[in-house]
């Protein structure tokens, strides 16, 4: 029952990639289909028309001396023109192969790279903090440019050397009926041989898969820029060059022990090949010299017999190809098979445009899947329309796990987070996030223009859209006019117009390294345009983690000082180690392991001389 299963599982891949195939390309994969037909039909038409040279030459070579030759010679050189035809043919249908074959390989690589993108975007944030989630993702990185296309062409190459096979046949059978099964039974040891390497490749990809991924790793610590200046400094390379050097050592040792039981288990099987072949040909030899065979037959069924075993091992060929990449197609569909588990409900209720109750955090509990600890437990907090909220506490105590709630990254445990009375939950994931607007502390930086950089903040904002009739790098949607001044009010707040003007092309200029023309720009830099990119969406609440981690002190003080005038009126909840920064919010709240401790205005924690009197002074002190 378990080997149906399997085979109807393998079927069922099987047609997905072929409907996968259809889709990113129905000319190509129909001009495939009429080439498979040529390639098939043409080298048989050539073996016939073979045997046809070599009858005509010999009978006009046994003429008497002095008879009319001519006819003969006629005969003969219209069968060798017609030869020459089909070749020509024939090599134009390989040429047009070769050029199908890549060009249906380059839309299927790119469709599929874009459904992978796709779906790792779907993909919850608690997927990115699992390892063997990156074992799936790296797997499915690895398969999909090739596999789905592998499966097409073996399909179309199993399709041809089935035609020829059966052409083939045909024509064997008329010199005995038991041949054409003598060579069929000569290719099944080495079948069943290769049929079993497929499922030890199997094993070990999944065994290595996770000692890859940690050798890319130590591989990326060496030759990308974040990384360059400690490892030169501290001299690392050779540190992470030794456990490159050892996993891919590891890695290579394992493939080889794989290949060698291989080459020996394929020169086992060479024998049942061999014999089969040879004592077919010796029995054509016999026939011909007992006059039973014409020489254009002999060279016929010589020629047969050898088309017959390259189209079985072709056959062969396409078929573990076959049970290889429907194999390693399991790999690929098993992760876009994955389903967020952050799903929007039947029918979602509209996240309220313009706050008027508020967010209201209740009881809300939280621990991360796979661990026993908990995160965030029984939190209440509240943030009213306008209202600034600071959130202070030591390192780990829960601040960006909470805004990862906040965000809905997550879903509580128990408890719940409402906005005007609203259960987050009953919202769509992505219209939730929508409505907020966060600098994390891990900002990312783009290598992408200054400008495109703000506009990552609010892409709903309108595009042009791109004319696909143009295809060039270069040749995507831009940012309609509107957008392009919003961009620029955008920058000001932040202040990044301040050091934009000194760029080469202003907001236009190429940011980081990565790229030709780039500019590289201070961490501070960075952090404002994170900023920027923040105050650009019209949210109603504004999440920031630690902003200012990365000024300088004159600008960390411009910020704060006009905070209220640059989040126009939002609501925001400021993340900040820097107790002097927080000193400006309505309310502040104490999270201690989890737990929120206190809560009030600076002045009333001040007074009630708990951890936040403790943390503000042993700040304070070292300001004397």
């Amino acid at each position: 029952m378990r080997q149906i299963w399997n085979k109807l599982s393998a079927m069922k891949l099987l047609g997905r990639a072929v409907r996968l195939v259809w889709a990113s390309g129905p000319t190509w994969m129909v001009s495939s289909l009429a080439l498979v037909v040529c390639s098939a039909v043409l080298p048989l038409v050539s073996l016939w028309l073979l045997g046809r040279i070599v009858d005509s030459i010999t009978r006009g070579a046994a003429l008497p001396l002095g008879a009319p030759r001519e006819a003969a010679w006629h005969a003969s050189m219209l069968w060798i023109v017609l030869a020459g035809v089909a070749a020509l043919i024939s090599s134009l249908c390989t040429t047009a192969t070769t050029f199908v074959s890549e060009g249906q390989g380059l839309v299927v690589a790119r469709r599929m790279s874009a459904m992978v993108q796709r779906q790792a975007a779907r993909m919850d944030l608690e997927y990115f903090e699992n390892a063997e989630f990156f074992n799936t993702l790296h797997r499915a990185q690895e398969e999909a440019p090739f596999r789905p296309t592998r499966i097409v062409n073996g399909l179309t190459g199993l399709g041809q050397n089935l035609v020829s096979l059966f052409a083939i046949g045909a024509l064997l059978v008329t010199l005995h009926p038991i041949v054409p099964f003598v060579l069929l039974i000569s290719v099944l040891p080495g079948l069943l041989v290769r049929l079993r390497f497929v499922s030890i490749l199997w094993k070990w990809t999944l065994r290595s898969t996770p000692v890859e991924r940690r050798a890319n790793y130590f591989n990326y610590l060496l030759t990308l820029e974040p990384f360059a200046k400690e490892v030169r400094l501290f001299e690392m390379a050779p540190f992470f060059g030794s456990r490159f050097d050892a996993m891919r050592a590891w890695l290579a040792a394992g493939r080889l022990r794989v290949a060698r039981r291989r080459m020996i288990a394929d020169g086992g099987v060479q024998l049942f090949v061999v014999a089969p072949t040879f004592a077919l040909l010796g029995y054509i030899a016999s026939q011909t010299f007992n006059g039973v065979l014409s020489l254009g037959l002999l060279v016929m069924y010589f020629g047969a017999i050898q088309r017959a075993q390259g189209a079985m091992q072709g056959t062969l060929a396409a078929i573990l190809s076959l049970h290889e990449d429907t194999t390693f197609l399991a790999l690929l569909y098993r992760f876009l098979d994955l389903e967020p588990k952050l799903v929007a409900p039947a029918n979602p209720k509209a996240v309220p445009a313009k706050w008027q109750g508020g967010l209201q955090v209740e009881n809300l509990s939280f621990a991360y899947p796979n661990s026993d600890r908990q995160a965030l437990y029984n939190v209440n907090l509240s943030i009213a329309p306008g209202e600034v909220v600071a959130l202070v506490g030591e390192n780990g105590s829960g601040k960006t796990t909470l805004v990862k709630l906040l965000c809905r990254l997550y879903d509580p445990d128990s408890g719940s987070i409402s906005l005007d009375g609203i259960d987050a939950r009953d919202c769509a994931p992505e219209e939730w996030r929508h409505g907020i607007s966060a600098v994390f502390q891990d900002y990312n930086h783009y290598s992408l223009t200054l400008a495109e950089n703000i506009w990552l903040g609010d892409l709903r904002m309108p595009a042009t859209e791109a004319d696909t009739s143009i295809v060039s790098p270069e040749h995507h949607e831009q940012m309609a006019p509107s957008t392009r001044s919003a961009v620029e009010e955008a920058a000001i707040r932040a202040g990044v117009e301040r050091f934009a003007t000194r760029l080469p092309n202003g907001l236009d200029t190429l940011l980081g390294r990565d790229f030709d023309g780039g500019e590289e720009l201070s961490i501070g830099q960075w952090q404002k345009i994170a900023l920027a990119r923040a105050f650009l969406r019209p949210s109603q609440l504004l999440l920031l983690d630690e902003p200012s981690s990365a000024l300088d002190p004159r600008a960390e003080a411009e910020l704060f000082d006009s905070f209220r005038e640059l989040v126009q009126g939002r609501a925001a909840l400021l993340i900040s180690h820097r107790l002097s920064t927080v000193r400006l919010a309505d309310t502040i709240y104490v999270l201690d392991k989890g737990v929120i401790v206190a809560r009030g205005t600076h002045d009333e924690l001040i007074a009630q001389g708990g951890l936040y009197a403790q943390l503000f002074e042993t700040q304070a002190q070292s300001y004397r």
